[in-house]
């Protein structure tokens, strides 16, 4: 028998934290695959409330970057959530998935959407790790798990002794290392932790053990990006830095802001791949591969709609591609009409070649097939008339 989960069907287990367990399972109702989470030491009234904080704080927050929340149940307690495919940022980097600068911003720049969401709301992450994003196959990314999330302004529901470091040590913000409660500032300081991992391929702060790693976040500063990655734009080390300032007042103060200094960064990313890319439709195109130049080029308009020369290609490709296809019919209904024709069945023949005739005006050959066989249908009528003619005269 298959196991539940109230009305759902568990099919295995995905994961396990902090304060719970997580499974893959199946609602019956709306038919689809849902995630669900399901509290561990139920029993502890510290995590039983942090885990409805968890409900309260996701379950309003309505964005495309941001994990659904589908229901929640209190005895026993488990939260209902969007089951996600794909792997997480974690396992990207670990993995180390060639993907290009431009892909990688744009992760960032999804995710940095979902923060500002959250922020918005007066809900604090606290949590923000490669881990803890996931990345699916489409790129679209969702965050996940705002099981020790805050409402900020709510002290009832700030569960988390002082001096407490809650979240994972390799992305804490050096306050809180001293102490301090988290904000929104400390969620763009693990943003930006993040950030310099995803594009560097190498964490920033490593240390062999949590006091080296506490010390370099507190007091080491991160080199320049381009040292790693000599394509990265300045523009773009110049947001990670800032966003891993060590004091919260130099920092960037709200997502918004890191959003509008990606923007332009993004813009140029997709500028320089779209010309690389065109560089590549050239090379099909001098090598007969038209279908294939044709998917190129259309994936630069994507990166950059305003591209002169890509929409001339484009362009051309397609009045190309419409006048082979003209052609394909044409001569499909050309070698229709012949075997018609061959066959003396006149009135089809002329029928194809009319309408070859209208595809293509230009072609004089269907033009003289036309008349080929409207001067055959004469002369067969002509021969039947005769021939109705000399019977009658016989009779």
């Amino acid at each position: 028998m298959t196991p539940r989960i109230g009305k759902y069907e568990v099919h295995s287990e995905i994961g396990h934290g902090a304060f719970g367990r997580v499974f893959r399972a199946y609602d019956p109702v709306t038919r689809r695959n849902v995630a669900i989470k399901v509290l561990i030491a139920e029993n502890d009234p510290d995590v039983l409330a942090r885990f409805f904080l968890e409900v309260q704080a996701t379950a309003k927050l309505k964005h495309k970057n941001i994990v659904t929340i589908y229901d929640f149940n209190e005895t026993p307690p488990y939260i209902v959530m969007e089951f996600v495919e794909g792997e997480s940022l974690q396992q990207v980097i670990t993995h180390h998935a060639t993907l290009s600068l431009l892909e990688k911003v744009r992760i960032l720049s999804q995710a940095a959407e979902g923060l500002a969401c959250a922020h918005k709301n007066g809900i604090v992450h606290r949590d923000i790790k490669p881990a803890n994003i996931m990345v699916l196959p489409s790129c679209d990314v969702k965050i996940m798990d705002f099981g020790i999330a805050r409402v900020s302004g709510q002290t009832e529901a700030r569960r988390t002794r002082q001096g407490d470091l809650v979240g994972t040590i390799l992305y804490i913000s050096p306050e809180r290392i001293r102490g301090v409660e988290a904000d929104a500032c400390s969620d763009i300081f693990s943003f930006g932790v993040v950030g310099c991992e995803l594009i560097t391929g190498k964490h920033p702060f490593e240390g062999e053990h949590l006091a080296a790693v506490a010390y370099k976040i507190a007091q080491e500063e991160v080199p320049p990006l381009y040292r790693l990655v000599p394509e990265c734009p300045e523009a773009l080390d110049l947001v990670i830095q800032r966003a891993i300032a060590k004091y919260p007042e130099d920092r960037y103060q709200s997502m918004e802001e890191i959003l509008f200094d990606l923007k332009p960064v993004l813009l140029e990313l997709a500028q320089q791949q779209a010309t690389s890319v065109m560089r590549e439709v050239q090379g099909l195109i001098d090598s007969g591969q038209f279908i294939k130049a044709h998917d190129r080029v259309r994936s630069v308009l994507e990166l950059d709609p305003t591209n002169r020369e890509a929409r001339r290609v484009h362009d051309s490709l397609q009045k190309d591609q419409r006048r082979r296809q003209v052609r394909t019919k044409v001569d499909t209904l050309l070698q229709e009409g012949e075997a018609q024709l061959g066959q003396r069945q006149f009135n089809q023949a002329i029928q194809s070649f009319e309408f070859a005739w209208r595809l293509d005006t230009s072609d004089t050959h269907i033009n003289d097939l036309l008349g080929q066989a409207k001067a055959a249908l004469e002369a067969n009528r002509q021969a039947s008339r005769l021939l109705s003619e000399a019977r009658r005269e016989m009779l």
